[in-house]
């Protein structure tokens, strides 16, 4: 998925152009890009502007939940006829850091490598989905009290003993017939206890 605009109008010299955005901005910006390039009747330099994003599986208080992440934080991509009055104009919106490329000896603006371009150009047009993957928004610490949520361990409490993040698992020490018995888990099965 992707968050663009896309000119009806096809024309030689357009190029691929990414703008550094203050991150969490990029859909305001690229709304902000059109917008501006049509206050100051530029609007034809404009062919693209995308905010590439990716379907991503997170889990949420134990609720798989699917949201749109954006793909690349703090870039927006825009394909565009550039001159000084269009990069004044990007430039001049607000949260644009800068745009990639840009001389500060000259007032050139170097466009995306070709491949690059067909890069962006196959998330623009879907061909860049990418697998969803799952996220928990929890942070689990060695020492933390959970709870068991589902598995033959259902309903019990135990100690995080080894927290490992990149796979989203723990090993908790479960109390079992008097002994405590370290139990492989993955970040889904449990929650954390709130004193």
């Amino acid at each position: 998925m992707v968050d663009h605009y896309e000119s009806s109008d096809l024309d030689h010299g357009f190029s691929w152009y990414v703008i550094h955005v203050a991150s969490g901005s990029e859909s305001k910006v690229s709304d902000e890009v059109k917008s501006r390039l049509e206050r100051v009747g530029r609007l034809d330099a404009l062919k693209n502007v995308s905010v590439p994003r990716q379907k991503v599986v997170m889990v949420r208080r134990g609720e798989r939940v699917e949201v749109n992440e954006v793909l690349f934080p703090g870039y927006v991509f825009v394909e565009l006829a550039m001159d000084t009055d269009v990069a004044s104009a990007i430039q001049s919106i607000p949260r644009v850091m800068r745009i990639l490329g840009a001389d500060d000896q000259s007032d050139h603006i170097k466009a995306l490598s070709d491949e690059a371009a067909k890069a962006v150009n196959s998330y623009v047009h879907g061909a860049g989905e990418s697998v969803a993957r799952v996220h928990t928004l929890h942070s689990y610490q060695e020492g933390d009290v959970v709870r068991i949520k589902e598995g033959p361990f259902s309903e019990m409490e135990g100690d995080v003993e080894y927290v490992d993040r990149q796979k989203e698992k723990l090993k908790v020490s479960v109390p079992i017939f008097g002994r405590h018995t370290p139990v492989d888990l993955h970040f889904s099965q449990v929650e954390k206890v709130v004193s």
